[in-house]
C-alpha cells in the first residue's frame, strides 16, 4: 500500500515565490510584448537627480528611480540577467546598483573621480566603470559589489564597451594634449594593451554583435570611425550629420544607430555593411544616450535638450514617440527581455530614494 505524502509546513524560499509568479505571468501573459516579455527602458537624468524606467510593451513611463538630491546620474548599463542596473554618479564618485525588480536603490559603490560610462561583462560578472577625474578604469565585482582592481590609463577615460566574447574591452580616452586615442584593456589580468591614436575627439562607443569592429562617433570629424578587431586598424571613417555623440547596433549588426549633441537632435542611420548613412531621425535637442531593443524592433534615445526619449521603428526609421523623462536625460540602457516578467506585477510602484551624501560639483 502506497503510503501518503507528508504535506511540509515550511514556508516557501523567495526563489520558490520568484519562480511562481514568473510562471504565472507567463501562463496569464503578462508582460507579453512584442518579443514574449519586453524588456524596460533605463534613463539617467542627469539634473533631476533621478531614473526615469519606461515600459517597452508600452512605451509609457512606469516608474522614476528618485536618487540623491546631491547625485547627477549618468553612465548606465543593465546586467544581463536582468535583475540589475548599475548607474555612474558623477558628483559622488560612485557606482549606483538599483534592483530592477523593485526599482529601489540597493547598493552604493565609491569608484575613481568623475565616473562616466560603464560596461558589464557578458557573465554579468563584472562591471568596468570609466573615472575621467582620475584618469583610471575600476573593475567592479558585481558579487561583491566592490572594487577588485584599478586600471590607470594615459588620458581621461570616457566610454568603455566589450567584446561579445568578453575578451576585451574598448576605452576612449583623451589625453593630456586634447588628441583621442582608443585604449584596449585585458580583462582578464586588467593588463592594459594597445593604446590607438585617432584623429578627432571621441565620446561614445560599440562593440558591432559579430566583435569584428568597433564604432566611434568623432564630434570634430562628423563621422563615425570603424576600428576592426582583428588588427586593431581603423579601416574606415563613414560620414554622419554633425556632432556625432552615440553610438548603438541593432542586434543583426545590420544598422547603426548615431546621435547627434547639437541643436538639431539628429540620429543617423548607418548601413554597416555599405558602411554609409542611409537615413535620419530628429530625436530632439542634444541627443545624447541610445540603445536598441533586443529584438531590434526599436531605437531609443535621449534627447537632453528637450527631456525627452525618442523611440524610432527601426522598419521605417520614423519617430513613433517622444516620451517624457527627467531633466537632461544622458543615459540610456535595455535590459534583457526576461527583465519585464517580474517587475510588471507591481503595478503601483512608488519611487525609492537612495541615501544622501555631501554634493560636489561637476567637472
Amino acid at each position: 500500500m502506497r503510503s501518503k505524502a507528508k504535506l511540509s509546513r515550511k514556508a516557501p524560499s523567495i526563489c520558490g515565490i520568484r519562480a511562481f509568479w514568473i510562471a504565472l505571468a507567463a501562463a496569464s501573459g503578462l508582460g507579453a510584448g512584442r518579443a514574449g516579455a519586453a524588456p524596460f527602458v533605463y534613463v539617467t537624468n542627469a539634473n533631476s537627480h533621478d531614473v526615469t524606467v519606461i515600459d517597452t510593451a508600452t512605451d509609457a513611463v512606469v516608474a522614476t528611480v528618485r536618487l540623491a538630491a546631491s547625485s547627477a546620474p549618468w553612465g548606465v548599463a543593465a546586467g544581463p540577467n536582468g535583475r540589475q542596473v548599475y548607474v555612474t554618479d558623477v558628483a559622488n564618485d560612485a557606482v549606483i546598483v538599483i534592483d530592477a525588480a523593485t526599482n529601489m536603490a540597493a547598493g552604493l559603490i565609491p569608484v575613481g573621480e568623475n565616473p562616466r560610462g560603464i560596461a558589464i561583462s557578458p557573465d554579468g560578472k563584472r562591471a568596468y566603470v570609466t573615472n575621467v577625474g582620475s584618469n583610471t578604469v575600476s573593475v567592479i565585482d558585481t558579487g561583491s559589489r566592490s572594487v577588485v582592481a584599478t586600471v590607470r590609463l594615459q588620458g581621461k577615460p570616457f566610454a568603455a564597451a566589450i567584446t561579445p566574447d568578453g575578451k576585451r574591452i574598448y576605452v576612449t580616452i583623451i589625453d593630456a594634449s586634447g588628441s583621442s586615442a582608443v585604449s584596449i584593456i585585458n580583462p582578464s589580468d586588467g593588463a592594459l594593451g594597445k593604446t590607438i591614436p585617432l584623429a578627432s575627439n571621441l565620446d561614445g562607443l560599440a562593440v558591432a554583435p559579430d566583435g569584428r569592429h568597433v564604432y566611434l562617433p568623432s564630434d570634430r570629424a562628423n563621422a563615425v570611425s570603424v576600428l576592426d578587431t582583428r588588427n586593431s586598424k581603423a579601416v574606415a571613417a563613414i560620414k554622419v550629420e554633425p556632432a556625432p555623440y552615440g553610438v548603438a547596433f541593432t542586434p543583426d549588426g545590420k544598422r547603426a544607430y548615431v546621435s547627434h549633441s547639437d541643436s538639431t537632435g539628429t540620429v543617423s542611420v548607418v548601413d554597416t555593411a555599405a558602411a554609409r548613412e542611409i537615413a535620419t531621425a530628429q530625436a530632439g535637442i542634444d541627443a545624447r544616450g541610445v540603445a536598441v531593443t533586443p529584438d531590434g524592433h526599436r531605437a531609443y534615445v535621449a534627447s537632453a535638450g528637450t527631456g525627452k526619449v525618442a523611440v524610432i521603428d527601426t522598419a521605417s526609421n520614423k519617430i513613433l514617440a517622444a516620451i517624457p523623462a527627467g531633466a537632461s536625460p544622458i543615459g540610456v540602457a535595455i535590459g534583457p527581455p526576461s527583465s519585464g516578467v517580474l517587475a510588471r506585477f507591481d503595478a503601483q510602484r512608488e519611487t525609492r530614494s537612495a541615501g544622501t551624501r555631501r554634493p560636489r560639483a561637476l567637472k
